[in-house]
């Protein structure tokens, strides 16, 4: 378990760093917009996945489990799913008002996973 642990941690590394590279030209690491003149990201892991960062925190901990051998860490991960569904439906809310062309995005995207 402890090379499948490192691989799945090590995939979720660089999905989080892709995604943050991404989107930092948009977006400042709070996550505000650092200007007016924002855009809806369609490029990077965002071109596929409509929310890559939960998706490399859950990653992260199930990789994290199979390295400690730790069920815990396991069900934390699991724990992650629900909280990350509904924070991305407040989320979309707000992006559905602010970008009219999200609904297009929302129909060629998967919201975690690639559609």
């Amino acid at each position: 378990f402890i090379l499948h642990g490192a691989i799945i941690f090590i995939i979720a590394i660089g999905v989080f760093i892709d995604a943050r590279i991404t989107i930092s030209s948009n977006c400042a690491w709070s996550g505000k917009f650092k200007n007016d003149r924002h855009q809806l990201i369609q490029r990077g892991p965002y071109k596929r996945i409509r929310h890559p960062q939960p998706l490399a925190y859950f990653l992260a901990f199930i990789g994290t489990s199979f390295l400690m051998h730790d069920p815990r860490v396991f069900l934390f991960a699991l724990f992650l799913i629900p909280i990350s569904y509904v924070k991305s439906l407040i989320d979309e809310q707000y992006l559905y008002f602010i970008f009219p062309e999200y609904d297009e995005y929302v129909k060629k995207t998967g919201r975690f996973l690639l559609k």
